[in-house]
């Protein structure tokens, strides 16, 4: 009921957050890139990387079950998801970028994964699962 401030990291607006151990995953979307940020010692976060995204415009991010990949939408008409190696957070790799209906004016809004699945909600196209285990 009490919560304690122990820290603050607030370089830029964060659309969509997420936190796995001790990484800060973020979407920046109006600045169009997503960061990685080390939050071990909760006073002092340090940024361990950012990119990005396909089309500079980073709605949400979702890592996979080995947290080697990130995946990124770009909620704009015909937006991608990105994925990224982020294996050396200094040297983030973009090694994919997908579209569920090229052309045909598609916004993806979320993506998430789950086993070796990449299932993302659209507004036009519902909800989509893409097998990527065969990257």
């Amino acid at each position: 009921m009490n919560p304690v401030e122990v820290g603050e990291e607030d370089t830029y607006y964060t659309h969509d957050g997420v936190v796995r151990g001790d990484t800060l995953y973020q979407a920046h979307i109006l600045d169009g890139f997503f960061t990685l940020t080390d939050v071990s010692d909760k006073a002092n976060p340090v940024l361990l990387g950012q990119q990005f995204s396909p089309g500079n415009f980073a709605h949400n991010l979702w890592f996979n079950d080995d947290g080697d990949y990130i995946y990124t939408t770009d909620e704009i008409t015909n937006g991608y998801i990105g994925e990224y190696d982020i294996s050396d957070p200094n040297n983030i790799i973009e090694t994919d970028r997908i579209q569920s209906s090229p052309g045909m004016d598609v916004i993806p809004h979320n993506v998430h994964f789950l086993n070796d699945y990449m299932i993302t909600s659209y507004y036009l196209d519902g909800v989509t699962s893409l097998d990527v285990y065969n990257k």
